[in-house]
């Protein structure tokens, strides 16, 4: 049981610390969100280590890196709702999922979070609901609510499902998904 243990710590620490290093290491070269490497991290810690080590990295990777870069009163919405889709991430950790099945969920998964992180903070500013819901929807594919960008929606998702089903096929081609002793990937 201790190794067991021991096994998902160094995972949420490695999961957790590589994604505050490389969203910190990208937004030195642009903020633009174009990846949610957070949320990428907290799907995959989940996938491959269950659901409470993906709830923490989701919830860890977002509070932790907004503390570098720039908290503000998305940084709680972000965190809780990274954890969340880690969490439920965890559910699909006892199944062989198809690398094109990780992508769809994980693009499904980004959307979900995008919605919802954007209708909350126009909620927080005095929206109401049905006007933040059909901006927070805009929002993603032309520039509204004060963004600039169009289609900026659909790259963060296709690159955020990207990263995630290549990671995951990455470690399980190299074995380490045995290593973590999961039952689906025993």
């Amino acid at each position: 049981m201790p190794r067991v243990k021991a096994r998902l710590l160094a995972i949420v620490a490695v999961f957790t610390g590589l994604s505050i290093a490389l969203r910190v290491a990208k937004n030195l070269f642009t903020q633009i969100q174009f990846v949610n490497i957070p949320l990428a991290f907290a799907m995959l810690g989940g996938l491959v280590a269950g659901s409470r080590a993906g709830f923490t990295i989701g919830l860890l990777a977002f509070l932790l890196s907004d503390l570098v870069l720039a908290p503000g009163p998305w940084t709680p919405t972000n965190s809780l709702l990274a954890g969340v889709i880690g969490y439920l991430w965890g559910f699909a950790n006892r199944l062989d999922l198809d690398k094109s099945i990780v992508f769809v969920l994980a693009f499904l998964s980004t959307f979900a979070y995008d919605i919802v992180s954007s209708v909350v903070f126009y909620l927080v500013l005095g929206m109401p609901p049905l006007q933040a819901l059909e901006l927070g929807l805009l929002g993603l594919f032309l520039p509204a609510g004060g963004g600039y960008m169009l289609g900026v929606g659909p790259v963060t998702e296709i690159s955020t499902a990207l990263l995630t089903s290549s990671v995951y096929w990455g470690l399980k081609r190299r074995g380490v998904l045995t290593w973590v002793g999961s039952p689906g990937h025993s």
